[in-house]
């Protein structure tokens, strides 16, 4: 196998003296999560709007031009928001979410968990 390091090697246990190993694809989406990024199909589908999504600070709020489903935002905007996308700590060390969860909190069926 080859990978471009420099100097064309693979080197799969480089990182082994600082704790550093292989990792799989859950290990990767779980550090996409925890810097915030965002990706669609998880936390960016249909069923979210811009502001749903926590994507509101990209919207262009004061430019003049008009766009498919600039009025319904802007009229979201001002409203209680229903759904808002966070991060949340689940302590259990044998579970892990799939995402599309149900969420229940106290008691009472909350959103989903995207992951």
């Amino acid at each position: 196998m080859e990978n471009k390091l420099g100097n064309g090697k693979f080197c799969p246990h480089q990182g082994k003296e600082h704790g550093i190993g292989p990792f799989g694809t859950l290990t990767l989406n779980t550090l996409r999560l925890e810097k915030g990024f965002k990706m669609w199909g998880n936390e960016m589908n249909l069923d979210l709007d811009l502001l749903e999504a926590g994507l509101g600070v990209f919207a262009h709020w004061k430019k003049e031009v008009d766009y498919v489903g600039r009025a319904a935002l802007e009229r979201a905007r001002h409203e209680w928001r229903t759904a808002k996308l966070v991060m949340m700590e689940v302590d259990s060390r044998d579970a892990d979410p799939d995402g599309n969860e149900t969420v229940y909190m106290e008691g009472k069926v909350g959103e989903r968990a995207f992951m």
